[in-house]
């Protein structure tokens, strides 16, 4: 009955927020409630993952809708359209793994986000549109470098048959979501759509959320094993902080969903204007902030303090910043002593008893992963020498949980790897910071909602790993890209022309 839950918590966020003004209302067309009911009905009844599969690429290469009219099938040149149902559907669903293997040899790991990546990329292709794109071919050759990094720091140490199926895998976790997010928002006529897309898919999620943990009913817990995808290592139901289930939604544990729908307060914050509706955008908040809530995971906190200072640098509000600057502390102290009297809300802020123990261990992480890095600052280590180095970190449930990204980078690439892998991040915030405010009102919005949800995800990538927020992170950093090139193409073109001739859609009844 779980998929029930689901169709009705899902069509409820997209019917109500179709109810309300702004510009929400029409991104919750019947395109876009067709595609996120039709997507937990193939998780549930696909049978097979090949089903499954198949389902989830026509999904997007079609970009179908149930209406009064029968059913329509956009033209295949409205690329518009599933630019913002690819950016809708990234968090709806688990990851769906399957391991691809002939022999006992495996070659990659296939999951949903690259189904999604296959279909939007085969949809570009059908539209007429090239792969290849003069304007980000700086970016390209960046975000080469970065894969190139994380090729050398997974493959080292390793045979090569294990090294082949590393490579084969940052293609597709990696150089999949770029090309496909980066060429939707350098040619997209509206960036902020595609944003508040991404928007109203953390939205349901967040719905989902609170409705998980009071109920101890985590929604998506068996549906991977329905289709034949590989089983997840463990079940969400081990994870409750006191004395409720932390909620995850479609995400494999909820620090991942905190931190996901931590930026999605962040990016509606940055497009509050686009919203169109302050009805609408407190509305927004108010769900966004009930799901960070119930994921009883401190992670979406830091990630919403980090990224609206971010957020008010890059609009360049230094009466707003210095006013949010003396507001957290007050609203800080004011939480926490509210904690000690509520034990949910202690709970949601991690500083309960059973949330102590992982504020020592980070620590103790950080300082002897830095230890490490200096005694090994050029080249860095493979993992397997990082933990035998870090052994006495090992915890209760057998593993040495490496919870802090930046950190792990360093102690694997060295400072050279390091450096090379997050060039182009540094490249993104700073042509962002210096040419926002000349990407125009739309693009500019975009274009902050960037720059604020890539500082304040890395400011809390310091407390966690990426895990499916790896695929977040490549979003954002495309989506930068993408906006800072549209700049380039205004300054060489003063007047640009439409990318496709609209037609006439195709309505079977």
């Amino acid at each position: 009955m779980a998929y029930l839950a689901i169709l009705m918590l899902t069509a409820a966020v997209v019917w109500g927020l179709r109810q309300l003004p702004g510009r929400l209302h029409t991104l919750c067309g019947p395109h876009q409630m067709t595609i996120v009911l039709a997507l937990p009905l193939l998780g549930t009844f696909g049978l097979h993952y090949a089903i499954f599969a198949a389902g989830v690429i026509v999904l997007i290469v079609t970009a179908p809708a149930v209406s009064r009219a029968g059913l329509v099938l956009p033209a295949m040149q409205g690329l518009e359209l599933r630019s913002q149902l690819f950016l809708l559907c990234l968090p709806l669903m688990p990851m769906m793994i399957y391991t691809i293997a002939i022999g006992g040899l495996t070659f990659a790991q296939l999951n949903y986000v690259h189904l999604l990546g296959i279909g939007y990329i085969l949809a570009m292709v059908l539209s007429g549109q090239r792969l290849l794109e003069p304007r980000l071919q700086a970016w390209d050759m960046l975000f080469l470098s970065m894969m190139i990094v994380q090729a050398f720091m997974d493959c080292r140490g390793n045979d090569l048959t294990f090294s082949i199926r590393a490579c084969n895998q940052i293609i597709l976790n990696l150089g999949l979501p770029y090309l496909a997010v980066s060429r939707a928002f350098v040619r997209s006529r509206s960036p902020a759509d595609l944003m508040l897309a991404l928007l109203l898919g953390a939205c349901i999620l967040a719905l989902i959320a609170t409705f998980e943990a009071p109920r101890h009913w985590l929604l998506y817990d068996t549906m991977p094993q329905g289709i034949g995808a590989d089983p997840e290592t463990s079940s969400g139901y081990a994870k409750q902080r006191g004395g409720l289930v932390r909620s995850r939604a479609s995400f494999a544990e909820s620090t991942s969903l905190s931190l996901f729908l931590g930026l999605a307060v962040v990016i509606a914050v940055a497009l509050r204007k686009q919203i169109g509706s302050k009805l609408t955008f407190f509305a927004v908040l108010v769900l966004l902030s009930s799901g960070v809530f119930f994921t009883l995971a401190r992670i979406g906190y830091i990630v919403i303090i980090a990224g609206l200072v971010a957020c008010m640098v890059q609009e360049r509000r230094w009466g707003g910043l210095f006013k949010l600057v003396l507001a957290v502390p007050i609203c800080g102290a004011a939480l926490l002593a509210l904690s000690h009297v509520i034990p949910t809300l202690a709970a949601s802020m991690g500083t309960g008893e059973d949330a102590a123990g992982s504020v020592d261990y980070r620590s103790e992480l950080l300082s002897r992963g830095l230890a490490l890095a200096r005694e090994n600052w050029i080249t860095g280590l493979s993992m397997t020498d990082i933990y035998d180095n870090l052994e006495s970190l090992r915890q209760g449930e057998g593993i040495i949980d490496l919870v802090n990204q930046p950190l792990t980078i360093l102690m694997r690439g060295g400072v050279f790897g390091a450096s090379l892998y997050y060039a182009m991040l540094v490249g993104v915030l700073g042509v962002l910071f210096v040419r926002g405010p000349a990407l125009g009102r739309d693009a500019g919005a975009a274009g902050a909602a960037s720059f604020a949800g890539l500082i304040g995800l890395m400011a809390s990538l310091v407390t966690t790993s990426y895990g499916r927020n790896e695929t977040t992170y490549v979003v954002l950093l495309a989506a930068g890209a993408g906006l800072v090139s549209r700049a380039v193409m205004r300054a060489a073109v003063p007047a640009m022309r439409p990318m496709f001739t609209p037609q006439p859609a195709i309505s079977m009844k």
